[in-house]
């Protein structure tokens, strides 16, 4: 998969109540599902994405968020139009549940999609292949939500749950088609964490007992690795399309650079011959790095994305340097994605532990003292091979993972760099619960 197209991926997990300029919405099931069949869950997903992502739906996200924004304390330079139905003095609470009312019935869609196999409906996946649908299932995760706040704010905590509950299905049976697929399904996931970690006091005993059941379910498999087998498939179908096809720069995104320029010239001159030994030499290259891939997969998750950088490559009119800079279109970005399951793995655990918790106070009217109390045969963590860090005291408590090197410390609440601004559309940061 070209690596641009992998950053893009990482692109749709920003949010905010504002843009420049969008182009026309068009419904992605129309584009992803050319032949519907009833049978695949995947058109109930695609349905529900379009229902939630398109104009009226984003314009109540996106005054919820312009809403946010104020209660906390912020200056947005300008508010966003006002949604259809809504007063001008409605609360954002008022703007959300009349958001679920007119939205409510995608997530009718999720639960009954979750009901149904699960499947990519595309033939074939290679460069080309865009996936207009994941922008939607995003949106799917924040509308959730939104309802599960209002749910909250309605006394339904156990409706919430079930919320989030089927959110966190629909994402583990997406379709490990590619790694930007499981990107964007880590995103949804951690989504739903905030939601969860934002309302740990209201969920009740029974809600808790269900997410631990979420949440060993989903350790109980790996899809990281699955996801990148699909991906080495999706990279050499893209080098077989490039060896019979030609070469543009802007498939480097740097179309005006001279070194790409005398790349892309070049690759255009080969005779047959010449690009059949060209692609013989990237696709060994390839296989090579994924092997290394799949090796440190099958060890610790620590030493997961410890892969070393990408050398550096000059192309100099030989055959082997126009290979090393080529390769670059369909090798991985690994470490940042391997990092991102990392956590998400991890906030799985975290997810596990909070149940354990909250189900501990719940028998006994109290938090546990220490977190062996509550847990006493998952208090050590996998990933950093020591205890998890546990405080409590009369405010709360605070459960997370001390991390390795380039996760930093992870807690159930994705947590941006702090010199990152403030997505709106996040959940308040409450002091008693991490």
């Amino acid at each position: 998969m070209v690596v641009s197209a992998l950053l893009a991926a990482w692109s749709l997990q920003k949010g905010g109540f504002a843009t420049d300029k969008e182009p026309p919405w068009r419904p992605s099931f129309e584009e992803a599902i050319p032949r519907p069949t009833g049978a695949n869950g995947y058109e109930e997903y695609l349905r529900a994405a379009d229902i939630v992502s398109n104009p009226v739906s984003l314009s109540f996200a996106r005054y919820e968020g312009y809403l946010m924004a104020r209660s906390l304390g912020g200056f947005p330079d300008e508010a966003p139009p006002r949604p259809v139905g809504v007063a001008e003095n409605a609360t954002l609470l008022d703007v959300q549940r009349e958001h679920v009312r007119r939205c409510g019935q995608a997530l009718d869609l999720v639960e009954r999609g979750n009901g149904k196999p699960v499947f990519d409906p595309r033939e074939k996946v290679d460069g080309a292949t865009t996936f207009p649908e994941l922008a939607g299932l995003k949106e799917i995760a924040k509308f959730a939500v939104t309802n599960m706040r209002v749910c909250f704010a309605d006394g339904q905590p156990d409706r919430a749950v079930a919320i989030a509950q089927a959110v966190l299905t629909m994402r583990s049976r997406m379709p490990s088609t590619t790694l930007i697929t499981e990107v964007v399904g880590i995103v949804i996931d951690s989504i739903v964490f905030a939601a969860i970690n934002e309302n740990t006091d209201r969920i009740s005993e029974r809600g808790w007992t269900r997410l631990e059941a979420v949440a060993n379910q989903r350790l109980a498999t790996n899809r990281y690795p699955e996801a990148m087998k699909a991906e080495l498939a999706s990279s050499l179908t893209s080098l077989k399309a490039l060896k019979n096809g030609s070469l543009t720069g802007d498939q480097f995104g740097t179309e005006t650079d001279p070194n790409t320029q005398a790349i892309v010239a070049s690759y255009n001159k080969l005779s047959p011959a010449q690009r059949d030994l060209l692609y013989e030499r990237i696709a060994s290259s390839l296989i090579d790095q994924y092997r290394a891939i799949f090796e440190r997969l099958d060890g610790p998750e620590a030493e997961w994305a410890n892969a070393p950088p990408p050398e550096e490559t000059k192309y100099d009119g030989t055959l082997g340097s126009l290979a090393a800079s080529l390769a670059g279109l369909v090798c991985p970005v690994f470490n940042q994605s391997a990092i991102a399951a990392i956590k998400n793995r991890t906030q799985l655990r975290l997810l596990k532990l909070h149940s354990l918790i909250q189900t501990f106070r719940w028998h006994h009217g109290h938090l546990p003292d220490k977190l062996s109390n509550a847990a006493p045969k998952d208090c050590l963590d996998p990933l950093t091979a020591q205890e998890y860090v546990y405080e409590s005291g009369a405010a709360g408590y605070k459960l997370a993972s001390k991390g390795i090197r380039q996760t930093g410390e992870i807690e159930l609440r994705y947590r941006r760099s702090t010199s990152a601004p403030r997505d709106p559309n996040d959940p308040p940061v409450l002091a008693h619960a991490s």
